[in-house]
This record gives C-alpha cells, structure tokens and sequence, in this order.
C-alpha cells in the first residue's frame, strides 16, 4: 500500500563507473597499447536502468560489477555478474538495462576482434532515512486528517492497522476495516479496491465475491485502471462471477491503452486461449510486460521460450527469464529454474 510513497519520496541516484577494458581469458581480445584504452558506454543510446518496485519497497541498495563482451559495432554480444550487490534483483536489472547500450567500439581503440570490459554500476537512494521520531510524526498528522475525515489519511490509516506498523502502531484489523470503509463511503477509489480484495479474500471480513465485484465496478467507473484489471480478471475466472471474456478483452485494452503495464500478461493470456492469429501481439506484449519487469510477463514468455509455442523455443532465454521472474518473488518460475538449471556437472535436458 505504501509503495507509491516510497517512489515518490525517495529518488534513485545512480553512477556508472567503467573498469579499464581486459583481455578474456578465452582469447577474445588482443593485448597492445590501444587496447588499453577505456571502452565506456555512451549514455545516450539507452535509459537508465529500471529499479525493481520490490527492491524500491525493500530499500535495497549496493554496487554489482559486470562483465560485458563488446561487439565491433559496440553493442553488447553477452554479459556476466562478476561481483553481486548482493541483491540478485539488482544485479539484473543493472545487467539487463545496460546491455540495451552502446560502447565505444573496440575498433576506435585499436581492437580487431570483440573486447570485454567491466563496469560497475551503484543502486543508491537519495537521502537518509526517516527517524523513528519523524515516522510517529508523520503516523500522528496521518491519523488527526483521517480523523478529520480526509479519505486518502484514511486508507493510509488503514493500511498501518491492517498490516501493523512496527514501532508506530500494533496490528488491528477491527480499526482497519473501520477506516477503509470511512474512505470507500466517500468513494475514495483506492480505497474500495482495497475493501473488494478483504470480500474477495475473506480474511478480516465475510468473503463476498459479488460484493467484490461491485466496489471494483465503482473504483473503474471513478477511472481507477487497477480496478479494470481486477474486473477483467473476475471475468477470465468465472468462478464467482459468470465468465464473460469480451467484456474481460475490453477492460485489458482500456487498461493496456492507459499504460499500465499489469494488463499486458493478461491480455496475451486471453488471446492465446482465442487461439490462432494473435500469436505476433501475444508476444508483443509479453516482451512488453517482461521488458517493464512485470513478473508474470516474465514468466509466461518464459514458458512461451520453454516450448517453442509462438516463438522459436530457446531454452537459454527461458532460464534467464526464469530468473528474473524468480527473484522478484513470482514462486511458480521457480518450477521452470528447476526443469532448466541443470545441476552442476549435469546437462540440461
């Protein structure tokens, strides 16, 4: 719940910091004078990497060194962490955002062949953390607004009861429920999306799929694209609520229009049961969804590598999307790790 006040008070200060170029201990590369010259990456050529929302959450930073085996046209061929943050999902975005970017081409420097060189890159936040005495501060200003009847200081109130907040405020559903309805009676949309998932997953209320159903129908009319998404998801389930997959499509394309990344994987999903002549968006937006670190995206053009179904099959592009997938939290990717990472000294089947 708190994520989105975590993006937006904490700003990622970044530094890219090029290692001398090296020669590879398989022979790629030649060792002269020129050679030596620093092989950097030009930073116009590509974004900066995207930090992963469940670090961000986390707060966690450090510095990985990479290894990245340049072509003569200074695009990355391949790439390998040498030295980790310590936070395997740090590590890979670094890999994968800077492996879009371009480098000095060797030949500038003198090379004939691809060159390796390393850089290291620094997930940093900006700023230093709260202290205890500002977050019960900031907890006191968030209760006397909810208890003045501003809605968003009431869902936020709610959030900390619900989940408990350590040193600030001991778990309560009984208050956080009672907070969370204040802020839907005032159709604060957050809100009545986080009502419809307690009557959805019945844990601090009564389960009540319909009444699910009809706070995420007010939360979209209110132009909420998260409550599109779990419409739409009610609707391809049709277990509570009749199966209705072209009112499902039309949700998923309003919320792919409107850039949430979340309805990519979702969408695909749909048209690939619709079967034939969709396979080119499918994977569109899975690439999409898995470029913008969507877990499920990740995993579901994992499983499209894995098998060859709508694009060629390439079991090293499966495993690598696995991983990622993996990392960020996504427990089924881990059954495709173990299919696809061969033990040590056995050979992937």
């Amino acid at each position: 719940m708190n994520l989105m006040k975590t993006v937006s008070a904490l700003l990622a200060g970044f530094a890219l910091l090029p290692l001398q170029a090296q020669d590879a201990a398989d022979g790629v590369g030649r060792s002269d004078q020129s050679a030596q010259k620093k092989i950097t990456v030009n930073f116009k050529t590509c974004p900066k990497p995207v930090w992963p929302k469940e670090a961000l959450r986390r707060e966690q930073t450090g510095k990985v060194t990479l290894e990245f085996l340049i072509g003569l046209d200074g695009k990355v061929l391949e790439s390998t962490v040498l030295k980790s943050s310590g936070h395997p999902l740090l590590d890979l975005a670094a890999q994968d955002g800077l492996a879009k970017c371009e480098f000095t081409p060797p030949a500038s420097v003198g090379r004939s062949e691809p060159t390796r060189t390393q850089v290291q890159y620094i997930w940093t936040l900006a700023g230093s953390a709260k202290s205890a005495e500002q977050v019960k501060a900031e907890w006191q200003r968030i209760l006397a607004a909810a208890e003045q009847g501003e809605a968003k200081a009431q869902w936020q109130a709610a959030g900390s009861y619900l989940a408990g907040r350590k040193g600030v405020v001991e778990q309560d559903a009984a208050a956080g429920i009672r907070w969370l309805r204040a802020a839907a009676n005032q159709d604060y949309a957050p809100a009545l999306e986080a009502l419809a998932m307690q009557h959805k997953a019945g844990k601090h209320v009564e389960r009540d799929p319909q009444q699910a159903f009809a706070l995420l129908e007010k939360a979209a009319a209110l132009g909420s694209t998260s409550a599109r998404l779990g419409l739409a998801t009610y609707l391809m389930q049709g277990n509570d609520i009749p199966r209705d997959e072209a009112r499902a499509q039309e949700l998923l394309e309003d919320v792919v229009a409107s850039g949430n990344v979340r309805g990519k994987p979702m969408l695909a999903l749909l048209l690939m049961k619709q079967g034939d002549g969709n396979g080119s968006r499918v994977l569109q937006l899975l690439q999409e969804a898995a470029d913008a670190q969507d877990r499920f995206g990740q995993f579901m053009l994992a499983a499209a590598y894995e098998k060859g179904d709508i694009v060629a099959q390439d079991k090293a592009k499966a495993l690598a999307l696995y991983e990622r997938a993996a990392a960020g939290g996504f427990a089924p990717a881990q059954q495709g790790l173990q299919r696809l990472k061969p033990a040590a000294g056995v050979p992937a089947q």
